[in-house]
């Protein structure tokens, strides 16, 4: 029923409507419903955009259809981040960093759909992130995640750090910073928990791109070099 798609800077222009839609359900869920402060929103044309949705930001756009319904971004720290420019606080032995860490943020499901469409996204929005930190060789993501759903993150038998304690923002809501650990028993892990035994990852190549499965081979060989965005290899093959 749903395919996650990913997005990178070179099958970007691919993608133009479905960011767009989802630059817009961003603005529906972080400012309209939640009522968060974002200075950067679009509120003429009604678009959450910010100062991390940069060329080199990987999306996960969860697809029915061709329509978004869910989608989540991620960020290399080894530039700015939106935790470590914005919210410093929430680690206050400084935020993990390096070519292997990445930061997981903007995720949600579309706000109109039923509850359990919105349960069955948000699972595909999990395990997608994990499937795509496996395949990159991505050994952390940091995350924002309120505070009272902690106990569910634990829960799942995950290997999760709280990096710093709680600190309450939007209308007092208490808010950790966390930092998954991945590796192939997470992977295995998240499957059962979402349910979702089959890959959930799309990468439409274009020309030149390298696909999941190679990128997954070269990960496992103990490739030396990061190869995401300004990284890729010179390789075609059928889209995966």
């Amino acid at each position: 029923m749903f395919q996650v798609h990913v997005i990178l800077p070179e099958n970007r222009m691919l993608y133009q409507s479905q960011l767009e839609d989802m630059f817009r359900q961003r603005y529906e869920v972080f400012v309209n419903r939640l009522k968060w402060d974002l200075p950067d929103a679009d509120h003429i044309n009604h678009l959450e955009i910010d100062a991390y949705d940069k060329p080199d930001t990987i999306y996960l756009l969860v697809l029915r259809d061709g329509m978004v319904v869910g989608a989540s971004r991620m960020i290399p720290t080894t530039g700015q981040t939106m935790m470590g420019d914005l919210f410093p606080e929430l680690c206050p032995n400084g935020l993990p960093t390096g070519t292997s860490i990445w930061e997981w943020s903007r995720a949600h499901a579309k706000p109109d759909e039923p509850h359990q469409i919105r349960s069955n996204v948000i699972n595909h929005i999990f395990l997608s992130g994990y499937e795509f930190a496996y395949k990159a060789r991505i050994a952390g993501l940091t995350a924002q995640v309120n505070a009272r759903e902690m106990d569910r993150w634990l829960g799942r038998g995950l290997v999760v750090d709280v990096l710093g304690p709680p600190h309450a923002y939007n209308h007092g809501e208490d808010i950790l910073a966390l930092q998954h650990h991945i590796s192939a028993a997470a992977l295995v892990r998240v499957r059962q928990e979402t349910g979702l035994a089959d890959p959930v990852l799309r990468l439409v190549q274009i020309p030149g791109q390298i696909s999941l499965d190679q990128l997954e081979k070269q990960a496992s060989e103990g490739a030396d070099e990061f190869l995401l965005p300004g990284r890729l290899a010179s390789s075609t093959g059928p889209a995966t």
